[in-house]
């Protein structure tokens, strides 16, 4: 499935079911929100910049977003605070002219699917980040893990204490598998890093 899409590049990495919380203040952006909020489903892409700010424009932006849904809107003094939960995930094809604010062609990827014979890897994965979490950051908030397994899989890359070029590459995962392995890998790297300068 291919179409124009609104986009929000941000300096952060948006995973499916994860909620994102923004001050929007830009004039743009701000007539992104009356637009999608006018529309049935009141979506619109988060993408991770590349090059540049997030205020002001003339950035460059990765290929990879994630679909947000508008959960909570909330009007202030020039300002617009919202809140958006994750959902598909998409590529562009072709970005389009930031008039008024960035739009792209993309094409949605398709969901990922469980296979129970990743159950071990998926526990494997859950033993990592949370190890990480507690070596980095005692006694930090539980990471949920009463849900099906493909939530689990991304509340732990959300969870995982790395950085949003490793969060991209979790994003990016054609396969569970692929995506387990992507946060055991990185969290272990940053693990290790702190091992070394703090051990």
């Amino acid at each position: 499935m291919t179409g124009p899409l609104a986009m929000f590049p941000l300096g952060q990495v948006l995973l499916p079911g994860m909620p994102i919380a923004l001050r929007v203040f830009e004039p743009r952006f701000l007539a992104m929100l009356a637009e999608v909020s006018a529309e049935g489903e009141a979506e619109f892409g988060v993408v991770l910049i590349d090059r540049g700010h997030e205020v002001g424009g003339d950035d460059t932006r990765f290929d990879h977003a994630t679909v947000a849904r508008l959960a909570q809107v909330e009007p202030g003094d020039g300002a617009v605070g919202i809140v958006a939960v994750g959902g598909r995930r998409v590529r562009v094809e072709r970005w389009l002219a930031d008039d008024p604010y960035p739009m792209a062609e993309v094409e949605t990827l398709v969901d990922l699917e469980w296979d129970e014979s990743l159950r071990d890897q998926l526990d494997q994965t859950v033993a990592t980040v949370l190890d990480a979490r507690e070596a980095l950051r005692p006694g930090g908030d539980p990471v949920p893990l009463d849900a099906d397994p493909i939530t689990i899989a991304w509340r732990l890359a959300a969870a995982a204490p790395v950085g949003p070029l490793d969060r991209l590459a979790a994003l990016r995962a054609p396969t569970v598998e692929s995506l387990l392995a992507t946060i055991r890998d990185t969290t272990a790297q940053v693990l290790l890093l702190h091992e070394a300068f703090d051990g």
